[in-house]
Protein backbone atom coordinates (compact mmCIF):
# COMPACT_ATOMS: atom_id res chain seq x y z
CA UNK A 1 0.00 0.00 0.00
CA UNK A 2 1.17 2.98 -0.88
CA UNK A 3 1.91 5.72 1.90
CA UNK A 4 -0.14 8.14 3.36
CA UNK A 5 1.22 11.34 3.71
CA UNK A 6 1.63 12.60 7.78
CA UNK A 7 -0.62 15.90 7.01
CA UNK A 8 -3.77 16.34 4.36
CA UNK A 9 -2.97 18.50 1.42
CA UNK A 10 -5.19 21.68 1.99
CA UNK A 11 -4.50 24.47 -0.71
CA UNK A 12 -6.23 27.09 1.27
CA UNK A 13 -3.90 26.77 4.05
CA UNK A 14 -2.14 29.25 5.01
CA UNK A 15 -5.29 31.27 5.54
CA UNK A 16 -4.47 35.13 5.46
CA UNK A 17 -5.93 35.37 9.04
CA UNK A 18 -2.97 33.57 10.20
CA UNK A 19 -0.10 34.73 12.33
CA UNK A 20 2.97 35.48 10.64
CA UNK A 21 4.97 33.58 13.44
CA UNK A 22 3.47 30.18 11.93
CA UNK A 23 4.95 31.09 8.78
CA UNK A 24 7.71 28.76 9.29
CA UNK A 25 5.60 25.64 10.25
CA UNK A 26 3.26 25.77 7.25
CA UNK A 27 6.52 26.73 4.82
CA UNK A 28 7.95 23.24 6.66
CA UNK A 29 4.73 21.53 6.32
CA UNK A 30 4.37 22.28 2.32
CA UNK A 31 7.56 20.33 2.19
CA UNK A 32 6.85 17.43 4.28
CA UNK A 33 3.68 16.78 2.22
CA UNK A 34 5.30 17.44 -1.19
CA UNK A 35 8.16 14.94 -0.26
CA UNK A 36 6.12 12.08 1.56
CA UNK A 37 3.50 12.03 -1.81
CA UNK A 38 6.35 12.38 -4.89
CA UNK A 39 8.77 10.18 -2.65
CA UNK A 40 5.72 7.54 -3.25
CA UNK A 41 7.82 6.66 -6.68
CA UNK A 42 10.48 9.05 -6.53
CA UNK A 43 14.30 9.05 -4.53
CA UNK A 44 13.46 12.27 -2.82
CA UNK A 45 15.06 12.60 0.95
CA UNK A 46 13.91 14.75 3.55
CA UNK A 47 17.63 16.82 3.41
CA UNK A 48 20.63 16.96 1.27
CA UNK A 49 21.21 16.49 -2.37
CA UNK A 50 22.14 13.83 -4.81
CA UNK A 51 22.73 13.44 -8.75
CA UNK A 52 19.49 10.19 -8.45
CA UNK A 53 17.18 12.66 -7.03
CA UNK A 54 13.89 12.84 -8.55
CA UNK A 55 14.87 9.44 -10.25
CA UNK A 56 11.57 6.80 -9.99
CA UNK A 57 12.08 4.20 -7.70
CA UNK A 58 8.57 2.79 -8.85
CA UNK A 59 5.63 3.46 -10.93
CA UNK A 60 2.02 2.87 -9.12
CA UNK A 61 -0.41 2.67 -11.68
CA UNK A 62 -3.94 2.87 -10.38
CA UNK A 63 -6.17 0.71 -12.40
CA UNK A 64 -8.44 2.42 -14.74
CA UNK A 65 -11.64 1.49 -16.21
CA UNK A 66 -11.23 2.35 -19.59
CA UNK A 67 -8.22 2.98 -22.01
CA UNK A 68 -7.47 6.65 -21.74
CA UNK A 69 -7.45 9.23 -24.81
CA UNK A 70 -5.29 9.52 -27.50
CA UNK A 71 -3.05 12.29 -27.24
CA UNK A 72 -0.85 13.58 -30.05
CA UNK A 73 2.81 12.74 -30.11
CA UNK A 74 2.34 10.94 -26.59
CA UNK A 75 2.69 7.04 -25.36
CA UNK A 76 0.84 6.44 -22.79
CA UNK A 77 1.57 3.66 -20.00
CA UNK A 78 -1.38 2.39 -17.61
CA UNK A 79 -3.15 -0.12 -16.13
CA UNK A 80 -6.25 -1.96 -16.53
CA UNK A 81 -8.62 -5.14 -16.02
CA UNK A 82 -9.05 -6.33 -19.97
CA UNK A 83 -12.09 -8.19 -18.95
CA UNK A 84 -10.39 -11.19 -16.76
CA UNK A 85 -10.33 -9.84 -13.50
CA UNK A 86 -6.23 -9.10 -13.70
CA UNK A 87 -4.68 -5.67 -13.29
CA UNK A 88 -2.04 -6.29 -16.62
CA UNK A 89 -0.33 -3.32 -18.16
CA UNK A 90 -0.91 -1.34 -21.47
CA UNK A 91 0.44 1.11 -23.73
CA UNK A 92 -1.80 3.47 -26.05
CA UNK A 93 0.66 5.11 -28.70
CA UNK A 94 0.08 8.77 -30.61
CA UNK A 95 -2.00 6.62 -33.07
CA UNK A 96 -4.64 5.19 -31.23
CA UNK A 97 -3.16 1.50 -31.12
CA UNK A 98 -3.28 -0.32 -27.58
CA UNK A 99 -0.82 -2.59 -26.57
CA UNK A 100 -0.98 -5.60 -24.29
CA UNK A 101 2.15 -6.42 -22.17
CA UNK A 102 1.26 -8.06 -19.27
CA UNK A 103 -1.10 -11.49 -19.53
CA UNK A 104 -1.94 -13.45 -16.69
CA UNK A 105 1.29 -12.92 -14.52
CA UNK A 106 3.24 -13.28 -17.57
CA UNK A 107 5.15 -10.99 -19.51
CA UNK A 108 3.84 -11.60 -23.09
CA UNK A 109 7.18 -9.70 -24.96
CA UNK A 110 8.80 -12.41 -23.70
CA UNK A 111 6.95 -15.24 -24.93
CA UNK A 112 5.92 -13.61 -27.97
CA UNK A 113 7.98 -14.50 -31.81
CA UNK A 114 9.09 -11.59 -32.97
CA UNK A 115 10.15 -10.65 -35.92
CA UNK A 116 14.08 -10.67 -35.85
CA UNK A 117 16.51 -11.96 -33.92
CA UNK A 118 17.69 -15.34 -32.58
CA UNK A 119 14.62 -17.05 -30.76
CA UNK A 120 13.76 -20.98 -30.04
CA UNK A 121 10.02 -21.75 -30.55
CA UNK A 122 8.71 -24.68 -28.29
CA UNK A 123 5.29 -26.34 -28.82
CA UNK A 124 3.10 -27.25 -31.53
CA UNK A 125 2.74 -24.23 -33.83
CA UNK A 126 -0.47 -24.38 -36.93
CA UNK A 127 0.04 -22.00 -39.63
CA UNK A 128 -3.08 -21.12 -41.58
CA UNK A 129 -0.94 -20.15 -44.53
CA UNK A 130 1.70 -22.03 -45.92
CA UNK A 131 5.14 -20.18 -44.83
CA UNK A 132 7.05 -18.39 -46.97
CA UNK A 133 11.18 -19.71 -46.88
CA UNK A 134 14.43 -17.60 -47.72
CA UNK A 135 15.88 -17.80 -51.20
CA UNK A 136 18.52 -19.47 -50.14
CA UNK A 137 19.14 -23.20 -50.13
CA UNK A 138 19.67 -25.51 -47.35
CA UNK A 139 22.50 -26.58 -46.09
CA UNK A 140 22.19 -28.91 -43.04
CA UNK A 141 19.73 -31.60 -42.31
CA UNK A 142 17.95 -30.00 -39.90
CA UNK A 143 16.70 -26.84 -42.38
CA UNK A 144 13.70 -26.50 -44.27
CA UNK A 145 13.33 -26.73 -47.56
CA UNK A 146 11.53 -24.76 -50.36
CA UNK A 147 9.59 -26.59 -52.71
CA UNK A 148 11.38 -25.54 -55.87
CA UNK A 149 14.72 -26.87 -54.93
CA UNK A 150 13.04 -30.13 -53.41
CA UNK A 151 11.72 -30.22 -57.45
CA UNK A 152 14.87 -29.13 -59.15
CA UNK A 153 17.34 -31.62 -56.68
CA UNK A 154 14.91 -34.68 -56.25
CA UNK A 155 16.44 -37.54 -57.97
CA UNK A 156 15.21 -37.18 -61.85
CA UNK A 157 15.00 -41.85 -61.84
CA UNK A 158 13.99 -44.09 -59.21
CA UNK A 159 16.88 -44.28 -57.11
CA UNK A 160 15.26 -43.06 -53.69
CA UNK A 161 13.50 -45.94 -51.65
CA UNK A 162 9.95 -45.33 -51.34
CA UNK A 163 10.15 -45.21 -47.51
CA UNK A 164 12.32 -42.16 -48.27
CA UNK A 165 9.73 -40.31 -50.59
CA UNK A 166 6.36 -41.78 -49.00
CA UNK A 167 3.50 -41.38 -51.12
CA UNK A 168 3.59 -37.83 -52.14
CA UNK A 169 1.39 -37.79 -55.95
CA UNK A 170 4.16 -37.38 -58.54
CA UNK A 171 7.12 -38.14 -56.94
CA UNK A 172 8.75 -41.96 -57.98
CA UNK A 173 9.03 -44.93 -55.79
CA UNK A 174 11.21 -47.53 -55.60
CA UNK A 175 11.35 -50.44 -54.20
CA UNK A 176 14.14 -53.74 -53.73
CA UNK A 177 13.34 -57.29 -52.47
CA UNK A 178 13.46 -60.66 -52.89
CA UNK A 179 11.36 -63.79 -52.36
CA UNK A 180 11.57 -67.57 -52.16
CA UNK A 181 9.49 -69.31 -54.99
CA UNK A 182 6.95 -72.32 -53.76
CA UNK A 183 5.24 -73.19 -57.02
CA UNK A 184 1.79 -72.40 -56.40
CA UNK A 185 -0.08 -69.97 -58.56
CA UNK A 186 -1.49 -67.64 -57.63
CA UNK A 187 0.89 -66.36 -55.23
CA UNK A 188 1.29 -62.87 -53.05
CA UNK A 189 4.50 -61.19 -52.50
CA UNK A 190 3.73 -58.72 -50.17
CA UNK A 191 5.60 -56.42 -47.50
CA UNK A 192 6.96 -53.91 -50.56
CA UNK A 193 5.76 -50.64 -49.47
CA UNK A 194 4.24 -49.59 -52.36
CA UNK A 195 0.45 -49.63 -53.45
CA UNK A 196 0.63 -51.22 -56.69
CA UNK A 197 -3.14 -51.56 -56.98
CA UNK A 198 -3.35 -48.18 -59.31
CA UNK A 199 -1.31 -45.86 -60.48
CA UNK A 200 1.76 -45.88 -63.24
CA UNK A 201 4.17 -48.71 -62.43
CA UNK A 202 6.56 -51.80 -63.91
CA UNK A 203 7.48 -54.74 -61.76
CA UNK A 204 10.68 -56.38 -62.85
CA UNK A 205 11.54 -60.08 -61.23
CA UNK A 206 14.49 -62.44 -61.62
CA UNK A 207 16.70 -65.53 -60.31
CA UNK A 208 19.24 -64.91 -58.19
CA UNK A 209 20.27 -68.85 -58.35
CA UNK A 210 21.80 -69.73 -60.94
CA UNK A 211 19.59 -71.07 -64.98
CA UNK A 212 18.98 -68.27 -67.36
CA UNK A 213 18.51 -65.18 -65.39
CA UNK A 214 15.73 -63.68 -67.93
CA UNK A 215 13.81 -60.39 -65.95
CA UNK A 216 10.17 -61.15 -66.36
CA UNK A 217 8.06 -57.91 -66.74
CA UNK A 218 4.66 -56.31 -65.90
CA UNK A 219 3.56 -52.49 -66.51
CA UNK A 220 0.37 -51.33 -64.74
CA UNK A 221 -0.75 -50.69 -68.24
CA UNK A 222 -0.59 -54.29 -69.54
CA UNK A 223 -3.80 -56.06 -70.57
CA UNK A 224 -4.70 -58.67 -68.08
CA UNK A 225 -2.37 -60.98 -66.33
CA UNK A 226 -0.29 -60.99 -69.49
CA UNK A 227 3.83 -60.18 -68.25
CA UNK A 228 6.91 -60.48 -70.58
CA UNK A 229 9.81 -61.89 -70.99
CA UNK A 230 12.23 -60.39 -73.88
CA UNK A 231 11.87 -62.26 -77.29
CA UNK A 232 8.82 -64.32 -76.01
CA UNK A 233 5.20 -63.74 -76.38
CA UNK A 234 2.75 -62.47 -73.68
CA UNK A 235 2.16 -65.07 -70.66
CA UNK A 236 0.36 -65.52 -68.09
CA UNK A 237 2.12 -67.70 -65.60
CA UNK A 238 4.82 -64.79 -64.38
CA UNK A 239 3.45 -61.70 -62.50
CA UNK A 240 0.06 -61.15 -62.49
CA UNK A 241 -1.45 -58.30 -61.04
CA UNK A 242 -0.67 -55.35 -58.43
CA UNK A 243 -1.95 -55.17 -55.31
CA UNK A 244 -1.96 -52.68 -52.25
CA UNK A 245 0.91 -53.73 -51.04
CA UNK A 246 2.77 -55.96 -53.42
CA UNK A 247 2.52 -57.76 -56.38
CA UNK A 248 1.20 -61.46 -57.52
CA UNK A 249 3.10 -64.30 -59.77
CA UNK A 250 2.17 -67.23 -61.17
CA UNK A 251 3.98 -70.65 -61.20
CA UNK A 252 6.20 -70.07 -64.32
CA UNK A 253 9.54 -70.94 -63.39
CA UNK A 254 10.79 -67.47 -64.40
CA UNK A 255 9.13 -66.39 -61.44
CA UNK A 256 7.84 -69.14 -58.95
CA UNK A 257 9.71 -72.05 -59.48
CA UNK A 258 9.32 -73.87 -55.81
CA UNK A 259 12.97 -73.19 -53.58
CA UNK A 260 14.34 -70.45 -56.19
CA UNK A 261 15.32 -67.10 -54.87
CA UNK A 262 13.92 -64.22 -56.78
CA UNK A 263 14.90 -60.41 -56.64
CA UNK A 264 11.92 -57.95 -57.28
CA UNK A 265 12.52 -54.33 -58.24
CA UNK A 266 9.32 -52.07 -58.40
CA UNK A 267 8.69 -48.50 -59.66
CA UNK A 268 6.01 -46.55 -59.40
CA UNK A 269 5.75 -42.99 -61.06
CA UNK A 270 2.33 -41.79 -59.71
Amino acid sequence: MANVPSTSWDETEPLGTRPKSQGDDRIRELKTQIREVVDVDHKFDSSGQGATFGYHTAAHLIVSGSDPSTVANVVIVYSKDPGDGNEELFVKDSLGNVIQITDGGGINLSTAVLLTGTQTVAGVKTFSSIPVLPSSDPTADDEAARKSYVDTTAPPDASVTAAKLGSSSGIPQMAIGTYVGDGNSPRNITGVGIDLSSGTWLIHVGRTDGGNYNLCSKASDDVGTNSYIDGSPARDDGILVGLSDGFTVGDGGKVNDNGDTYRYTVWKLA
